[in-house]
């Protein structure tokens, strides 16, 4: 079960109506994780992808950094995570989204200008935690379309499994790999 979320219509993740390559690749998407002890943190990224695998509605997102970084702590840790997509308006907010860290800076989507919002879920993934465990993750509230992802599975990309060494090179000089995230998307929210 998932809670509504005010000033949002739900819709099924199987109806989504977007151009994937627009809305990710040239519009980009924020990436909200966190939870109410810690807060929430958000980062601008444009790698990831909107698909089906296992027959789930699932989105894919790649985080850069090394396990110590903030979004990767927060990833690594909380079983939930949120896709917001943001209009034009807010590009000054993506872009500092995009390059303020969340350990300097642990307020930073109110920095930016935006609003946090949390959504409940129950988890059915999370052995730790449990079947039936009421999770809350954040979002931004001023987003034009919100998924509500739950993490299925991790994985690193270490320069072994890249097939064309070229791209490593041209995007990994500093040996500092994407790790992807696989997540079914639970809910998806528009806009009223």
């Amino acid at each position: 079960m998932v809670s509504k979320l005010k000033g949002f219509k739900e819709i099924d993740p199987w109806d989504l109506q977007e151009n994937v390559f627009q809305i990710i690749g040239k519009d980009y998407m924020e990436l909200v994780m966190g939870n109410r002890t810690e807060g929430a943190n958000a980062m601008t990224a444009a790698w990831g992808g909107l698909g089906v695998f296992w027959n789930l509605p699932v989105a894919y997102v790649l985080v850069r950094g090394e396990k110590y970084r903030y979004s990767r702590h927060l990833m690594d840790q909380e079983p939930l995570f949120s896709v917001c997509f943001l209009d034009d308006e807010h590009n000054k907010a993506k872009g500092y989204l995009g390059t303020a860290h969340g350990w300097d800076d642990p307020n930073k989507i109110e920095t930016a200008g935006l609003h946090t919002g949390w959504c409940g879920l129950e988890l059915t993934h999370d052995a730790e935690k449990g079947l039936g465990t009421h999770v809350h993750t954040p979002f931004i509230e001023e987003s034009r379309l919100v998924l509500i992802c739950e993490t299925v599975c991790v994985q690193e990309l270490p320069e072994e499994c890249y097939k064309d060494k070229a791209l490593w090179e041209q995007f990994y000089t500093t040996q500092d790999q994407h790790c992807m995230y696989i997540a079914e998307i639970k809910a998806a929210f528009v806009k009223e």
